[in-house]
């Protein structure tokens, strides 16, 4: 967050709440979203991608957590996602 305000030239809080205004969700949940969708494009692209090196190469370190997080964005877990696709 602190690199992606200074990015912007903005502080922290002026950030969050433009963001907040603009898209309805924080920066952080905004950038949950952006790495949980890309996962899900890894996952489809190739499925044989261990799930722990999935959730590594787009920044959430504990599989558990991702697998929690991806299931509630797309409401399948991620072994079930690259099933499907």
């Amino acid at each position: 967050m602190e690199q992606l305000a200074a990015d912007v030239a903005m502080s922290r809080s002026k950030l969050y709440d433009k963001m907040r205004a603009m898209l309805g969700i924080s920066p952080a949940d905004f950038i949950r979203n952006v790495r949980l969708k890309r996962a899900a494009q890894i996952l489809a692209r190739n499925p044989s991608v261990a799930i722990s090196e999935v959730a590594r190469s787009v920044g959430l370190v504990t599989s558990r957590n991702f697998s929690a997080q991806f299931k509630k964005m797309f409401g399948v877990l991620p072994s079930e996602y690259r099933t499907e696709k």
